[in-house]
């Protein structure tokens, strides 16, 4: 690679270049878990850092308004930072800051060897010790006033100009030529081993600064058990949520109340997050039971018997019909086929029909049909104590 590299690209970043800036930043910043893209768009340039964790947001946001103020581009005037966490749909914070016009004039140069300590009075705009330290502890860097000087090494000198703040109109000549590198060493992957910029001529003119958090919104979830499932779905979306439901058998219970939800009353959710209400199903029996025809007159075979006659109307698949208490009904089903007792003694006089029937709701009283013999009447209380088993027969 060749020396000029190192200039060309403070030179690009100078320009206001996002991908320069960005080779800049990333330099210091990588070695710590961290990486950074920018874009710039109408004089605002969008700095995106993202980590493992959610970057620290008040030492990186002066990290980088030193940094961008330092390059004096005139094709920057607004710059917003946004502290992503890998992973995340949203950013965890934001901020934004306007940079202030200055002009700026050459004062002093400053040599310092490649491989000598930094002066005191400079600092790398980029510098993780910045970072850690001053940006932290809220210091502000000193600025040059005189030249300073080191002991150089015939390896690598590098030469430094120091700028500050203009005594004569002709200042602005030079707004455009702040930092000339004479030697700087690039690694193969065009990350920049270290480069020295002067961020002691950063002058603060004062907050001109606006912070603001713009982290995704975030709201409580609002406390719906015990209410009615559709009123507490309505409290919910007009929160900006989603709702799910699921149903669980609870006796003792109104049928439709949230017994449970999930994420908990008061807990902080993005909107637009889904919270899971559990509500409250009434419980449901199966009723069983059989209808035994005592006669003379009963044709068929064993497994597949009916009466005659003047029972020509006990066959299989004879309906089975639940009512509740207040003569409405709850479930249906059939019979089975006729099948004679296996005791012969009663095989030629007996034809047994079975029957079950599913999902019959909660009622007080019951009221038990089977084709259009007659109905039997049993209570909740009755029903438990037979083993939800009735039998009925006719002779």
């Amino acid at each position: 690679m060749t020396t000029s590299q190192p200039n060309d690209l403070l030179q690009f970043a100078r320009t206001g270049n996002p991908k320069a800036i960005a080779a800049l930043i990333n330099h210091q910043l990588r070695p710590k878990g961290m990486s950074v893209k920018t874009s710039l768009k109408e004089g605002c340039l969008q700095v995106i850092i993202e980590s493992a964790e959610v970057p620290e947001q008040h030492a990186l946001v002066a990290f980088i308004r030193k940094g961008i103020t330092g390059l004096s581009t005139q094709s920057i005037n607004k710059v917003k930072v946004y502290g992503w966490q890998k992973g995340d749909e949203f950013p965890a914070w934001s901020s934004e800051f306007e940079l202030v016009a200055r002009d700026v004039t050459p004062n002093n140069e400053l040599l310092l060897s490649s491989h000598s300590e930094k002066s005191p009075l400079i600092q790398d705009p980029y510098s993780t010790d910045d970072l850690n330290g001053k940006a932290m502890r809220g210091q502000q860097p000193r600025l040059p006033t005189e030249k300073v000087s080191s002991s150089s090494s015939a390896s690598s000198p590098s030469k430094i100009q120091v700028y500050t703040s203009p005594k004569t109109s002709q200042s602005s000549a030079y707004i455009n030529k702040i930092i000339t590198l004479k030697e700087q060493i690039l690694s193969d992957s065009w990350n920049v081993k270290k480069i020295i910029f002067l961020s002691g001529c950063v002058l603060f003119l004062g907050l001109a600064s606006t912070l603001s958090w713009t982290a995704y919104t975030t709201s409580k979830v609002p406390g719906v058990v015990g209410q009615d499932a559709s009123y507490a779905m309505g409290i919910l979306k007009g929160q900006g949520f989603e709702v799910e439901t699921v149903e669980k058998i609870e006796d003792g219970v109104q049928p439709g109340q949230v017994l449970n939800q999930e994420p908990t009353a008061e807990s902080r959710e993005k909107k637009g997050g889904t919270i899971k209400l559990i509500v409250a199903k009434p419980p449901v029996y199966s009723i069983q039971g059989s209808l035994t025809l005592i006669d003379s007159d009963i044709s068929g075979t064993d497994s597949y018997c009916y009466g005659t006659g003047g029972y020509e109307d006990i066959k299989a698949a004879m309906p089975v019909t639940i009512r509740d208490a207040k003569g409405s009904i709850i479930a249906t089903g059939t019979t089975e086929a006729g099948v004679h007792p296996t005791d012969a003694q009663y095989s030629s006089v007996q034809c047994t029909f079975r029957f079950k029937v599913d999902n019959v709701a909660k009622s007080d009283f019951y009221e038990i049909e089977v084709g259009r013999r007659g109905k039997l009447n049993y209570s909740l209380e009755a029903m438990k104590q037979r083993n939800w088993e009735v039998s009925l027969s006719l002779q």
